[in-house]
């Protein structure tokens, strides 16, 4: 499955597996599952997707700093776009009803809210947290474009990629 059809659709077989176990919630935090909500929604229509979102310019300094794109930032600062419009085009195939978008900053910024907001998505209203066992994930890992980034490539981004940029959130 995997050679003629990609490492995605291998994992969707796994899916297929679960789904036949008679199991009806199934998680996974592949970033290329955004890219194919719609087929996903498809697949399995009563399915309920989380996709977690992240600021281009900190993804692609991100992207950058591991080698993607040869450590070219502008070059993954098209990438950035090209998957986030991928994400948006499929996700706009879903009905809002199963489709949470949730921003890694806003999980940053107040974890226990967004984790309601994500239990309340799911039908867990009646789980109770206790905010204070909530630990900030990653430490905190956002904003470090607005030091990294020099004008040149700030204005690239915004030239290129403000427009998706807003669409999901970001300024």
């Amino acid at each position: 499955c995997q050679v003629c059809f990609g490492r995605f659709y291998s994992r969707l077989m796994n899916v297929a597996a679960v789904l036949e176990a008679g199991t009806v919630e199934w998680v996974s935090k592949e970033p290329p599952y955004g890219r194919h909500a719609g087929e996903l929604y498809d697949l399995i229509p009563d399915c309920r997707l989380v996709i977690m979102l992240r600021d281009g310019r900190d993804t692609a300094l991100s992207m950058a700093r591991k080698g993607w794109q040869r450590d070219d930032l502008q070059a993954c600062i098209d990438r950035w776009r090209l998957f986030s419009e991928m994400t948006l085009e499929s996700v706009g195939r879903v009905p809002e009803s199963n489709v949470l978008l949730l921003r890694y900053e806003d999980l940053l910024d107040d974890a226990a809210e967004n984790l309601e907001r994500v239990l309340g998505f799911f039908g867990y209203d009646d789980v109770a947290l206790d905010p204070s066992r909530l630990e900030r994930p990653l430490g905190g890992n956002a904003g470090k474009w607005m030091e990294a980034m020099g004008p040149e490539t700030k204005s690239y981004f915004d030239r290129t990629c403000g427009e998706i940029s807003a669409r999901l959130g970001y300024e």
